[in-house]
């Protein structure tokens, strides 16, 4: 461990009293005054931190600006600005529990409530300069992703330093269960709770059990920890866990909302609940938790407009969910105006454009130019397309994005494989749902996080499967009823599959050839010239001109007009 006349010293804290304070406290401990530095906001504190490297930083955790403590420290993790010998404090004079929780929840290498003394103070930041400096090629190895090297360190370290036995032991167990070594975390984890009954072995094991499939004995530990800590929020993202794992979504996205409710702020957080909404259909309450996420994030390495593009998304799956006349109106739920959908949905897209526009007239280093393509919105204007029924506009976007192969997130290659559904692109369908497998298999995302995307592409693989089969069998039963010339059983149900996706040209087509000779059952005239119009607007749109003519679609169409113009004069 370096001399304490050698430590580099950042406080960043926007009171020139606490400031002081802390200098004099450092200076006593032995830090040299010239080696101490000051940031009064957090993105001085960004800055100072990307021009030196510190072995101290003490951070408030409240700012009036948008950024807190909290943000400052996961900035300087992410763009690596701080070294593994070094240390990260936060101090606080909340002390609200939401508060405590939030700071407690980051894990910083210490957090000191205010107020506090000197001796209370200089002990906190000597413990933790020694433990950094004794782990630190830990917390290196974590940083890095090295798990297996660390399992070796644990093994050399722990005889080092038997002063730091259980905390190697709780990266011990981290690494195992990094490397999805769950049975041997399982064991350790046991022979911990031995020695010591604390609560992250106690959470360590109920999360290696739920892995293993164990979990009448995970939810037992969960239980036993819930009844010594009520609000534990590890406890209750372990329930959410075990409800994810058993299929009951509903229950995961209440525990999670519960927690964000008290313990808030975690943006990632919010990021699964929206994925986990989506997955359920519940649209209006995903849109809530994209934003949320997005506000979390401005000024941060999370600040993208990729979470207001879902925004909209989420606006038009709503729209889509109401065509389909499947959206399920809960009680307190507000039914959705199709039309204001529409305008909310081309409102926040003009908001996007207009924070694109003033971004790209920055100059600032966190702000670099937007290019000029842009994937996500190319998707929004076909889906846009689509609910105004321009088939063949929107289909010409998805034939560029597929064959010039665009789509590189997770969002918008979901976004891209719900309109490959919409549209019964089937083959395609297949294609990119393996790609965004793989993409999952790569990714180095958070297991919560992950598994909330898997979550959301099950779901649209079972609703690809389910529209997939409902079509096949009843274009099977369509086909036998025409056979059996029972042409308005056949019509029925070709109407009835039209209801669930409108845009199935062989269905709109054989819908048009039935009414040049049968009339739908409890359909009145009106009725079915608005359907006999609707079908052969798509028909135009999804047939070139020799395959209209070919399949004799504008004959048939003017047939079937004449005879619902009878009816209607009837």
């Amino acid at each position: 461990m370096k001399n304490y006349s050698d430590i580099l010293a950042l406080i960043v804290d926007d009171s020139p009293v606490i400031l002081s304070s802390i200098r004099r406290m450092l200076i006593s401990l032995g830090l040299n005054d010239k080696n101490i530095y000051h940031a009064k906001d957090p993105k001085a504190a960004i800055w100072h931190c990307k021009k030196m490297s510190f072995d101290l930083i003490i951070c408030d955790y409240n700012f009036y600006t948008r950024l807190n403590g909290k943000q400052v420290f996961e900035e300087l993790q992410h763009y690596s600005l701080i070294k593994p010998k070094s240390s990260f404090i936060v101090i606080t004079g909340e002390s609200l529990s939401k508060i405590v929780r939030s700071i407690i929840e980051l894990s910083p290498d210490e957090y000191i409530l205010k107020p506090f003394n000197s001796v209370y103070f200089t002990n906190k930041i000597k413990r933790s300069l020694a433990r950094k400096s004794a782990l630190y090629k830990l917390y290196q190895a974590k940083n890095q992703k090295n798990y297996t090297i660390g399992l070796s360190l644990c093994d050399e370290l722990e005889f080092k330093y038997p002063q730091y036995h259980f905390l190697i032991q709780k990266f011990r167990g981290e690494f195992y269960a990094l490397l999805n070594m769950f049975n041997e975390a399982k064991e350790l984890y046991d022979s911990i709770i031995v020695e010591k009954d604390v609560e992250w072995a106690n959470a360590g094991l109920a999360d290696s059990l739920i892995e293993l499939g164990e979990f009448a004995r995970a939810q037992s530990i969960v239980e036993k920890m819930l009844a010594k800590v009520p609000n534990s929020t590890q406890a209750m993202t372990l329930n959410a866990k075990y409800d994810i794992y058993n299929g009951d979504i509903p229950k995961a996205i209440k525990q999670f909302s519960i927690i964000s409710e008290l313990t808030p702020g975690n943006p990632e957080r919010e990021l699964v609940i929206a994925n986990l909404c989506v997955s359920q259909g519940d649209y209006r309450n995903a849109a809530a938790r994209f934003m949320m996420y997005y506000e979390l994030n401005i000024d941060t390495y999370r600040d993208s407009l990729e979470s207001r593009y879902n925004y909209i998304r989420c606006i038009l799956f709503i729209y889509d969910s109401i065509e389909k006349n499947s959206l399920v109106i809960n009680e307190g739920q507000i039914e959705e105006d199709p039309k204001k959908l529409k305008i909310e949905a081309l409102n926040e897209f003009r908001q996007i454009s207009l924070i694109k526009d003033k971004n790209n007239n920055r100059t600032d280093e966190q702000h670099d130019y937007q290019p000029s393509y842009d994937v996500d919105q190319e998707l929004i204007m076909c889906h846009l397309s689509i609910l105004e029924g321009k088939l063949s506009e929107a289909i010409t976007i998805l034939k560029h994005i597929y064959s010039n192969d665009l789509v590189l997130g997770f969002y918008n290659k979901y976004h891209f494989n719900y309109l490959l559904c919409l549209l019964s692109f089937n083959k395609e369908f297949g294609e990119c749902i393996r790609s965004i497998k793989v993409l999952l298999d790569e990714s180095d995302s958070s297991p919560m996080l992950l598994k909330s995307q898997v979550e959301l592409l099950k779901s649209l693989t079972q609703q690809h499967r389910n529209q997939t089969d409902a079509v096949n069998k009843n274009m099977d039963k369509v086909a036998h009823l025409i056979q059996s010339k029972e042409l308005v059983a056949a019509l029925d149900c070709l109407i009835d599959v039209r209801s669930k996706n409108t845009y199935i040209r062989e269905i709109n087509l054989q819908i048009i050839e039935c009414l040049t000779q049968a009339w739908p059952s409890n359909y009145r005239a009106r009725e079915v010239k608005t359907l006999l119009k609707s079908c052969f607007k798509v028909c135009r749109e999804l047939y070139n001109e020799k395959e209209l003519e070919t399949l004799n679609v504008l004959r048939n169409f003017e047939l079937a007009e004449s005879r619902v113009a009878k009816h209607v004069l009837d």
